[in-house]
């Protein structure tokens, strides 16, 4: 049986780009709404939720993906990729699901690295 101490951490990145202040008005600016998410490995799915502020002028998008960590695709979670898309005006948040596979396998804690790249429309990634 799992010890109740054993998570997954998500290490949340952003994409390394420099950032301009961001102008009233402007497409706006997109991030992860946390660094660092927690999860306990007998859960099934965790939500990562993305923010779009700072500006809501025009459509932008922006791609996610799994970038690395330490849990094993397959057999920890369900590796994940796509795009975010927001329609000029939208500022409310965005969310990527991500499913987990629990165990019964005695292991350390685990990380997973989320990332967002390829901003469009102006938008920059925090």
């Amino acid at each position: 049986m799992r010890s109740a101490r054993h998570f997954l951490c998500f290490t949340l990145l952003g994409a390394a780009v420099a950032l301009a202040p961001a102008l009233a008005g402007g497409p706006g600016t997109l991030k992860f709404d946390q660094d660092t998410q927690f999860v306990g490995e007998a859960s099934t799915q965790t939500i990562v939720v993305v923010e779009r502020s700072q500006g809501e002028d025009g459509a932008v998008s922006v791609d996610y993906s799994v970038t690395g960590g330490t849990a094993s695709a397959g057999s920890d979670y369900v590796t994940v990729s796509g795009t975010l898309n927001w329609s000029d005006g939208d500022e409310s948040n965005r969310t990527i699901v991500v499913e987990l596979l629990p165990d019964d396998i005695s292991e350390p804690n685990e990380t997973i690295e989320l990332a967002l790249s390829n901003p469009t429309n102006g938008a920059t990634i925090r």
